[in-house]
């Protein structure tokens, strides 16, 4: 597979003594961010609900830089009591960039012990508390917070808040979008208040979401669709570059960064502009009001 140092070392300013923070760091695109981290001179945290797999790409990145810090920690995006105590262990870290990477995809709905919808938990609810709890950490290091959102959004103009787990929502794939609507929306509540926040999709990517293992798709699909999608789409190392750049450069309120061809699914990253219908005050304060009301006050996002 390709690997876009050049590129990268060319276009990003350098990460050195800066510490990242990347959820969802056991593989894929999530491997390839952490990668270019270290290109660029950061430490990371790899932030994973499987630590085998995590510490798999810790050990193939130190074969890569030696010296490198890297640390892997336990998270579950779906078990909301795991959430605050890694970002109490994050505390010794002083972090300064946190990569919202983590994501599920086309899996079959499942309501946790929360009563969440376990794609609106993971994609959403659960990466929008994480930000929340470490907004503080990162604001004592000028710091930022990266979403790494999805094109899929600029697809569903509308959201329908009485129906955040997508009951009438019969594709997984629609409904996957949505729950990655609902993370951007919330993220762009958050920048207007003036916390440092900015967002980069991949594209499209044949990635580990695409996985059977994870329940979502046949095998027969994995094994035979998904690589056919490879000569179209970005291969995971490119699909990251869109955070790298998030990562190193401000961007605008109404501005993301990604590929922009073939729809805005391959390509090197550009940065373009957010669709008007997710930057709507209202959808994005009557969001926040709809998912107080479905979790406990200790949950409740600010």
């Amino acid at each position: 597979m390709k690997i876009y140092d050049k590129w990268v070392k060319k276009t990003c300013s350098n990460l050195n003594n800066k510490t990242v923070v990347i959820t969802g760091a056991d593989g894929s695109i999530g491997y390839y961010i952490s990668y270019y981290s270290l290109l660029l001179g950061a430490s990371i945290v790899m932030v994973s609900v499987n630590m085998e797999k995590s510490e798999k790409c810790r050990s193939d990145l130190l074969k890569v830089f030696p010296k490198a810090k890297i640390t892997c920690k336990y998270i579950d995006l779906n078990n909301l009591d795991t959430i605050e105590p890694l970002v109490n262990t994050l505390k010794d870290y002083h972090p300064d960039i946190l990569v919202n990477n983590s994501g599920v995809y086309h899996l079959p709905k499942l309501i946790n012990d929360y009563n969440l919808e376990r794609t609106f938990c993971i994609n959403y609810f659960g990466t929008s508390l994480l930000t929340q709890l470490m907004l503080p950490l990162l604001k004592e290091r000028n710091g930022k917070v990266v979403f790494q959102t999805s094109i899929s959004t600029k697809w569903y103009r509308t959201l329908d808040v009485n129906d955040l787990f997508g009951n009438k929502v019969k594709k997984l794939t629609k409904y996957y979008g949505l729950t990655k609507k609902m993370s951007l929306l919330n993220g762009l509540r958050l920048k207007k208040l003036g916390n440092n926040i900015d967002f980069a999709h991949p594209g499209a990517a044949p990635t580990g979401l695409f996985d059977f293992k994870r329940g979502g798709f046949k095998k027969s699909f994995t094994k035979l669709v998904v690589p056919l999608m490879k000569p179209l789409f970005n291969t995971p190392s490119k699909a990251s570059l869109g955070v790298i750049y998030a990562m190193t450069h401000d961007l605008k309120y109404d501005e993301w960064v990604g590929p922009v061809n073939f729809f805005h699914l391959n390509g090197y990253p550009k940065i373009r502009k957010i669709p008007n219908y997710n930057l709507n005050n209202d959808l994005q304060n009557q969001l926040l009001i709809k998912t107080n009301n479905l979790v406990k006050k200790e949950y409740q996002l600010k």
